[in-house]
């Protein structure tokens, strides 16, 4: 259903996890591309726009519960839009129009959600206690709802950010990948974690979790469902061997993405770039720096990182109106997908 597909999708966005085929959500990737940093989301606006797509939900098996759960959703938006400025009155009338929800719908879609927006709600006042009871309400009775459970134990592990309480958010962040594993998610987060380990400083831990997001990523991979996972487990082991040092472990794989451009969509200006300063940065070797470079250039002359290219082939001395075939990238990397075979992030 629509909601579930939007749910999963804000979740993602909102948790700072990248949702690329094949991202490279790490400080490393950010220095060797020269992206900008994105600034950070305001945490409450994660919870407000989790709970939207619960209330603006459409079709419905029980009348009843989408009709108590239409008044509820009345009460709780003036909340979500302008939380710093609720009164305790409009916070009570809201929880309990949704545990109206679930007193009159037990066990339906409809008590699943009303559990998950009353989380929220809280979340919006900060308080975070009340939030994660709601919340795991959620995880302990409606297990069949997949994607409204990997939503609420996000939210679980927001809420410990958010109190500073990092060690408890990574117990819970650790969960993921194991209950959601080919999830993007469950994909994404032993790198998150990763990630937020290097940005409190607190670098051997960081390793450790590189290390074991390594680990998992080498396990998953024989046992992918399509090669499409396959490659996207193959873009974030890539992205974990980037930041324990092993460079060349990176190319290996990201040649492999390329080598299946043709008939798998994979972000390739992205990839490209990232081979040239994993190259020049890494291992040293200017020559094939300059090759991916121009191969880049060639293949996406419009696109915005072929600007960085160019400046790094000018910085390199190397002109960058000299054609990529006599680079000799060319036939270590497939031609550019004709056009229906996307190679868009």
């Amino acid at each position: 259903m629509l909601w579930l597909r939007e749910l999963v999708r804000t979740t993602c966005a909102l948790a700072s996890l990248r949702t690329e085929r094949f991202p490279l959500t790490n400080p490393q990737t950010r220095k060797l591309t020269n992206l900008p940093t994105r600034k950070p989301a305001n945490p409450l606006t994660y919870f407000a726009l989790l709970c939207i797509p619960l209330l603006i939900s459409g079709c419905s098996s029980s009348y009843q519960g989408e009709r108590l759960f239409w008044h509820a959703q009345r009460l709780a938006i003036p909340i979500l839009k302008n939380p710093t400025d609720v009164t305790a009155g409009q916070l009570s009338k809201a929880v309990a129009a949704f545990q109206k929800v679930v007193k009159h719908t037990p066990d339906t879609i409809w008590a699943a959600r009303a559990h998950a927006a009353i989380g929220s709600l809280y979340v919006t006042q900060r308080e975070f206690d009340k939030a994660r009871e709601a919340y795991f309400l959620v995880l302990e009775n409606y297990h069949q709802h997949r994607a409204l459970v990997l939503a609420c134990r996000v939210s679980i592990a927001k809420t410990y950010e958010m109190e500073k309480d990092w060690e408890k958010a990574v117990k819970v962040y650790e969960e993921i990948p194991d209950q959601h594993p080919w999830t993007q998610m469950g994909l994404e987060t032993p790198l998150y974690i990763a990630k937020t380990y290097a940005e409190r400083k607190e670098s051997d831990k960081a390793t450790r979790a590189y290390e074991r997001a390594i680990r998992r990523y080498l396990r998953l991979i024989p046992t992918a469902p399509s090669r499409q996972k396959e490659l996207q487990v193959k873009g974030y082991l890539a992205s974990a061997y980037l930041n324990v040092g092993e460079g060349q472990q990176a190319i290996d794989l990201f040649e492999e993405l390329l080598a299946d451009g043709k008939n798998i969509s994979v972000n390739r200006p992205v990839i490209l770039l990232m081979m040239g300063r994993i190259y020049e940065i890494k291992l040293h070797n200017r020559e094939k720096a300059n090759q991916a470079y121009a191969t880049l250039i060639a293949e996406f002359p419009d696109h915005a990182l072929a600007a960085v290219a160019k400046r790094q082939l000018e910085q390199n001395g190397y002109s960058s109106e000299q054609p990529a075939s006599v680079t000799g990238l060319g036939p270590m990397v497939p031609q550019v997908p004709q056009p229906g075979a996307s190679a868009a992030p």
